[in-house]
Parts: structure tokens; C-alpha cells; sequence
């Protein structure tokens, strides 16, 4: 996935600087202007989810910005990963990110129903 977004990014004269890292154990010494996340906080442990939470909150910079898409509480199927509702998103955010929108969304994929997700924009709090 990462080959083919810098082939495009470059086929598109983008600069962009793609990097593989586990985020509860990173290696990563940057900061962000922007993580964009599309699927790996619903996969998280509640156990796990504030130090994910803090390791983004970290990379960030001030101001900066997470884009976040995960599962939606509204998906009905048994399989998958853990759903959020609106709520529970702000809950676990809201004390270092603002929450600039909560958005119903799909994830596109193989899929003939498409999984129910949320699509978040919060930016980091001032540190």
C-alpha cells in the first residue's frame, strides 16, 4: 500500500512522506501536521486505546490535526473490528483534541454492504 501512494504521490508531483511504525511502540522522533488514520484505532484493546490516543497527541504538532475513520456502533455484522458510537468518540477524545466533526461514512472495499463507519476531524488542544 505504502509503494503504491508514493508512486502515485510522485505520478502526481506531490511531495509526501509515507512511514511504517507500530504506533504503541513507535520509533518515529517527527511531528505531524496531520495523522490520518484509517483503521487502526478500532482495532485497539480498551487497555490500549489512551496510549494511542497520547502517542498521537505526541506527534502532533500545535496546531495539528487527526483524521480519523473507524468502525461505527451502527454496523450490525458480527465480524470486525470494535465499533464507536458518536459519544464514545468524544469521550475518549475530547480531553486533548477538539472535535471539529463526526461524520456517518462507509469503509469502501470488496464488500457488497459496506461496513458503517464514523469520520472524525479533531484538532490537537494547545499543550
Amino acid at each position: 500500500a505504502i509503494e503504491k501512494a508514493k508512486q502515485r504521490a510522485q505520478h502526481l508531483n506531490c511531495p509526501v512522506d509515507f512511514f511504517q511504525d507500530d504506533i504503541l511502540n513507535s520509533q518515529l522522533k517527527s511531528r505531524f501536521s496531520l495523522v490520518i488514520d484509517r483503521g487502526c484505532f478500532h482495532t485497539m484493546h480498551s487497555e490500549q486505546r489512551q496510549d494511542f490516543i497520547q502517542t498521537v497527541f505526541n506527534f502532533l504538532e500545535t496546531p495539528g490535526y487527526l483524521f480519523l475513520k473507524c468502525f461505527s456502533h451502527l454496523e450490525t455484522r458480527k465480524e470486525g473490528p470494535y465499533r464507536f458510537s458518536k459519544e464514545e468518540i468524544t469521550g475518549l477524545f475530547a480531553s486533548q483534541f477538539q472535535i471539529h466533526s463526526i461524520e456517518a461514512t462507509v469503509f469502501h472495499g470488496t464488500q457488497e454492504n459496506l461496513p458503517k463507519a464514523w469520520f472524525c476531524v479533531m484538532e490537537k488542544r494547545g499543550s
